[in-house]
């Protein structure tokens, strides 16, 4: 379900955007970068997604609509989240309910130090993940990614302060920033030119 930009939870998301905006936390993605990367993805019927940054769940509800929109069945899928903000967890389950995913399994809690997504008491394993990673967060967990029980950082840990230098970079704007990076990244991965 495509729900335009005056519907309730679309509101309630900007709202909680420009309040952490203000008070320095984490942003809100734009849903024009969601649907890129959903499209990107190419989530089918059968998988199990997971937004181990879910926020309000954006994310997750646009992979749910692709899997709908191209024919599959919109019960035949899992997701998956963990989100660190108790507010914006709550506005998350809602959204959920309200897009008609009761039984998204949504944990609460810091993703980078308290992994609740296990199995067995292992990370569960996902046919798509998508994410906006928190590192532009002053304490996103760099002291203990280094000696994560799970081995998620086994190729590099991001450096401590790297969205902070970040941000400076383009003159305290984290949301152009964010989109220049993603950029840059794809870019260099594709092999296509750099700026």
């Amino acid at each position: 379900m495509q729900l335009p930009p005056s519907s309730p939870t679309r509101l309630l998301d900007r709202e909680v955007t420009d309040d952490a905006e203000k008070k320095g936390r984490e942003f809100y993605t734009l849903h024009m970068i969601v649907r890129l990367i959903v499209e990107l993805l190419e989530p089918r019927e059968g998988m199990r997604i997971c937004d181990p940054t879910c926020g309000s769940g954006g994310m997750l509800i646009q992979a749910g609509t692709y899997i709908v929109e191209h024919g599959g069945r919109p019960h035949n899928f899992s997701l998956f989240g963990q989100e660190k903000n108790l507010g914006t967890w709550a506005i998350c389950k809602m959204n959920m309910l309200l897009h008609g995913y009761p039984d998204a399994r949504i944990e609460k809690g810091d993703v980078i130090r308290h992994p609740k997504l296990l199995e067995d008491g292992e990370l569960m394993l996902f046919d798509r993940v998508i994410a906006n990673p928190p590192f532009s967060l002053d304490a996103w967990g760099h002291e203990t990614a280094g000696g994560d029980a799970h081995g998620r950082f086994r190729f590099g840990v991001p450096p401590k302060q790297w969205g902070l230098g970040v941000r400076a970079a383009h003159g305290g704007n984290a949301q152009r920033a964010r989109q220049d990076v993603m950029i840059e990244s794809t870019r260099n991965r594709l092999g296509g030119c750099n700026r």
